[in-house]
């Protein structure tokens, strides 16, 4: 399991790095006022944060308030990230669809192209659990109740279905499979 936010200084610590992630330089107004699509996004992931913050430290009002506001934003750029399963550092490439199962747990500095799930294949609550620097390519889907390691690259329109908990590795394909090892440790850096 990866760490959550659990104090306001965290939660400041978090926007910024992932403002710095996104290269997101507009000042306030970009995200009050969206035009371009980093500032959709980077409304979004304030928006994820604050509410992930209200949620672990008992701010039940404030929460909920929030919550109604994500789930409007999600629901209108088909972004569906339930809170806490992402670590800091989440970087979403387009506006378009994602979506995440509410049981998975995703490490730090993740990367999701459009078009992308990573998902339960059963009733059970189980879903994957994903290491550090994970780079999901666009219309990438991870399904059911598995294990991806650290620096692990998901090529464009793979379906992974299995475990592949081998560090530094690329995968892709359907089924998917290692195609390359090593060489990715650096990437995102």
């Amino acid at each position: 399991m990866h760490k959550v936010i659990e104090n306001r200084s965290e939660l400041k610590e978090w926007l910024e790095y992932e403002k710095k992630r996104y290269g997101y330089v507009h000042g306030i107004a970009g995200v009050i006022f969206p035009i371009t699509e980093k500032d959709v996004l980077m409304k979004h992931q304030i928006r994820l944060r604050k509410t992930e913050f209200y949620h672990n430290t008992g701010h039940r009002l404030m929460e909920i308030i929030s919550k109604i506001l994500l789930s409007r934003l999600q629901n209108q750029y088909s972004i569906h990230i339930p809170i806490n399963t992402c670590g800091r550092g989440l970087l979403i490439m387009h506006v378009g669809p994602v979506l995440i199962n509410w049981h998975a747990s995703i490490g730090e500095d993740a990367t999701f192209h459009i078009n992308t799930s990573i998902v339960s294949n059963s009733s059970d609550g189980t879903a994957p659990s994903i290491g550090h620097h994970l780079f999901l390519g666009v219309g990438a889907t991870v399904s059911g109740n598995i294990k991806l390691g650290n620096y692990c690259v998901v090529g464009a329109g793979a379906v992974v279905n299995k475990s592949f908990e081998r560090d530094d590795i690329t995968i892709a394909g359907i089924p998917s499979k290692i195609i390359k090892e090593q060489g990715c440790l650096n990437w995102g850096k």
